[in-house]
C-alpha cells in the first residue's frame, strides 16, 4: 500500500504524514507507551520513515536503517542504543532473526541506491533536531535537503 507521504511530492506536513503512518498501521508502537529512552528512538526513527519516504515492509525497514545512517545526522552509536531499549528487542523477537537477516539481504540493491541518494543530499536530516519540522511540507523539507525517494524495483 502506497501512502500519501510516499509520493515524492507530497504537501503534507511532517506531522500530517507521522498521523497517516499510524493511521495505516494500529500494530505500530507508539512511543507514549515506551520506556523514555525508547519513546524518542522510535519517534526519530518514525520521522525517518515519513521524510525518506518508507513504509513498514521488513525491506523498507532496512531502507530507513540505511537512511539513518546514511543521511542523517545521527551517530552510528545510535543503533547500539536501538538493540539496548526493550521494545525494540520485542519488536526484533516478533519479527524472528532470520527474517530479519534475509530482508536486509534482498534489500541490499535498495540500501546501494539509499546510500547513493544520500551522496546527493544538500545537508543530512537533522535526527535529533526533528521536532522543529512537524509543521513543515515534506515537499519542502525534501527540497531543502535534497531528499530524493529511492522506489523498490
Amino acid at each position: 500500500m502506497v501512502h500519501a507521504y510516499q509520493d515524492p511530492h507530497a504537501t503534507l506536513t511532517l506531522r500530517e504524514g507521522l498521523a497517516e503512518y499510524f493511521a495505516s498501521d494500529p500494530t505500530l508502537t507508539d512511543p507514549d507507551d515506551c520506556s523514555p529512552e525508547g519513546a524518542e528512538l522510535f519517534r526519530r526513527h518514525d520521522a525517518v520513515h515519513i521524510v525518506f519516504g518508507t513504509n513498514r515492509e521488513l525491506e523498507q525497514e532496512a531502507m530507513t536503517d540505511a537512511w539513518t545512517a546514511f543521511g542523517t545526522t545521527a551517530p552510528w552509536s545510535v543503533f547500539r542504543e536501538y538493540l539496548a531499549v526493550p521494545e525494540v528487542a520485542a519488536v526484533f523477537a516478533d519479527i524472528g532473526v532470520v527474517t530479519s537477516v534475509l530482508g536486509s539481504i534482498r534489500a541490499t540493491p535498495s540500501i546501494w541506491r539509499v546510500w547513493r541518494h544520500s551522496r546527493r543530499m544538500r545537508e543530512p536530516w537533522p535526527f535529533d533536531g526533528y521536532a522543529a519540522h512537524y509543521d513543515h511540507r515534506l515537499c519542502d523539507l525534501r527540497e531543502q535537503y535534497g531528499i530524493e525517494l529511492v522506489r523498490q524495483p
